[in-house]
């Protein structure tokens, strides 16, 4: 995913009409009083693709609190959603990083870790991670959400590297996200 517009804002003054610009970073973090905020680092670029990092001339830091985000099929569509309605970007246009339109790894994976993650903060965890953290708690009801997350978690990645297997051996082909997020493991809460 990217986005394409005119970039003015950088430290030559310059104008570059065939911009680019990426979200390098985008990371949830739970402020003090609770609410999760996503910082996004957006890298711009002076001419499209931006495949060298030289060409980068400005990069923008960006803290949005997470209920805002639209809701997408993952946290990085989400962010690039939001990002065009905000004004530096409101002219962007979507660019196809990969011309046949397969999802790339790195969008695959995103999606899953956000699936996995929402299903934790349902349960009031900042994460799957954080869940995990759990494993062996001596508060018996956290233990075994621990466990259940740790099993989903392994049960869903397993799922997805077999299929990636098949994917690469030519045997199945690519899915759209959507497809594959329909087909992941489904969780089961403990009792």
């Amino acid at each position: 995913m990217a986005l394409g517009l005119v970039i003015t804002k950088n430290p030559f003054n310059a104008t570059f009409e065939n911009g680019y610009a990426r979200i390098a970073t985008c990371a949830v973090h739970r402020q003090r009083g609770g609410e999760h905020v996503v910082m996004l680092d957006v890298d711009c670029y002076a001419s499209q693709p931006a495949d060298d990092n030289t060409q980068s001339v400005h990069m923008e830091r960006l803290y949005v609190p997470l209920h805002e985000l639209p809701v997408r099929e993952n946290i990085l569509e989400s962010a690039y959603a939001w990002l065009k309605t905000q004004p530096m970007f409101i002219s962007a246009s979507d660019v196809n990083n990969d011309p046949d339109g397969t999802p790339t790894v790195s969008q695959y994976t995103s999606a899953v870790q956000n699936v996995l993650d929402l299903k934790a903060r349902e349960f009031g965890y900042d994460g799957i991670l954080s869940d995990c953290s759990y494993v062996g708690s001596s508060v018996p009801k956290v233990a075994a959400e621990a466990d259940a997350f740790k099993t989903w978690r392994y049960n869903t990645w397993s799922f997805c590297y077999q299929l990636l297997a098949q994917v690469e051996a030519g045997t199945l082909a690519a899915p759209s996200v959507a497809e594959l997020l329909v087909q992941l493991p489904a969780f089961t809460a403990p009792v």
